[in-house]
């Protein structure tokens, strides 16, 4: 139960496009996306991912032709 809610959560207007944002890293999904931005609360004071310490910019990655991001799979 708390699973769906917590998806459902992760799909509000608030939360949709930073989620969609951290989905595009490959091993994270909404509810650790989700669970990282709460957590975090304000992205905004930090000038780069790489400040935030994800090493890279966040995007998405290609596969066997491929491109994924996020919940486009």
């Amino acid at each position: 139960v708390w699973q769906s809610r917590i998806e459902e959560l992760s799909r509000r207007e608030t939360y949709q496009e930073p989620v969609s944002h951290m989905t595009c890293l490959i091993g994270i999904e909404r509810p650790t996306a989700l669970a990282v931005m709460v957590e975090v609360g304000d992205f905004k004071r930090f000038p780069s991912a790489e400040c935030f310490g994800f090493g890279a910019p966040l995007r998405g990655f290609r596969s066997a032709g491929f491109a994924y991001c996020g919940d486009s799979l």
